[in-house]
């Protein structure tokens, strides 16, 4: 939560002190001890002449495509709700549920119909490689010994 305040003067008289157990924000005045919203997603206090705020902190949904907030301006909470997820792929790019993302002849990589992270799978079975030295040739998917095993 973030924390804002107001400001008040400082009482000159016994009417003055009563006085300034009310607060000013905003060009209003607010009785001691009420809570008011002066913002959406802010949240105050009125206590002894001074003003302390709240604002309420969102958590940002890295693989969401839709929230509820851009559909409907007047939305009941502060924090936008996800409406529907997607894949945050290692390139960064947003992708949606069931796109492929990429695709040779030795992998697939896709963003699953739940969203969330991004899967790959190896399209092409390959023989163990037994040898410390192997190496892949550029269009193949497999290991290879060089030297043999």
């Amino acid at each position: 939560m973030s924390r804002c305040s107001g400001t008040t003067k400082e009482p000159s008289s016994a009417d003055d002190r009563r006085k300034s157990q009310h607060c000013l924000f905003g060009g209003k005045t607010y009785p001691q001890g009420h809570k008011f919203q002066p913002y959406p997603c802010t949240t105050c206090r009125c206590h002894r002449g001074h003003v302390t705020c709240a604002v309420e902190d969102c958590q940002e949904e890295l693989n969401c495509l839709r929230h509820a907030n851009e559909t409907s301006p007047r939305a009941e909470s502060c924090c936008s709700t996800c409406l529907e997820y997607g894949c945050r792929h290692t390139d960064g790019v947003l992708y949606r549920p069931g796109e492929v993302i990429s695709q040779d002849d030795c992998s697939r990589c896709y963003c699953p119909q739940e969203g969330g992270q991004s899967t790959c799978d190896v399209t092409h079975s390959c023989p163990p490689t037994l040898c410390v030295d192997f190496e892949i040739r550029p269009g193949q998917c497999c290991p290879r010994c060089p030297r043999g095993m």
